[in-house]
């Protein structure tokens, strides 16, 4: 995804302290502390804005808060990621079916809350979408990119 994404923008990627290359951070380890971290990140980088901050996951936590700590900085991209087809074991294909329905309710309703958003629906993926659809999740952040290159707000659509 980032080749394809540093086609039309600037990618900068790094791993959260005590993940992949980083070194261990101060404990603990939460998501304000972690928050904390990013504006010395893009100060000690030097790199100018706007920034696009791009999570998947657990890490849409993190954006979440930091974009609700410093709105002045960001345009979010947040990948969620869906419960894929297949119950996981123990669990009954009705209650598979509520946990769907509760969780596409919960997205719905989250992404509700950002007045200036776009909320697509990945079909054909699994949790993973940035592996199992990345042209979406690219052309979700290529989106947001232009609409902050022209400070335009983005188009209410949904697929």
């Amino acid at each position: 995804m980032q080749p394809e994404v540093a086609k039309f923008t600037r990618v900068c990627s790094y791993d959260r302290a005590g993940l992949g290359w980083s070194d261990t951070g101060p404990s603990p380890r939460t998501a304000r502390q972690i928050v904390g971290e990013l504006p010395t990140l893009r100060k000690n980088a030097g790199i100018p804005g706007p920034y696009v901050l791009v999570s998947h996951s657990a890490g849409g936590h993190n954006v979440r808060l930091f974009a609700h700590e410093y709105p002045q900085v960001p345009r979010v991209v947040l990948t969620a990621g869906n419960l894929g087809d297949t119950p996981p074991p123990g669990v009954s294909g009705e209650d598979f079916a509520r946990w769907k329905a509760l969780w596409q309710e919960l997205q719905t309703d989250l992404a509700s809350r950002c007045s200036n958003s776009v909320h697509l629906t990945v079909t054909n993926s699994t949790h993973l979408i940035p592996l199992d659809q990345p042209a979406a999740v690219v052309g979700a952040i290529r989106q947001v990119v232009e609409a902050a290159r022209k400070k335009t707000a983005l188009p209410q659509t949904a697929k």
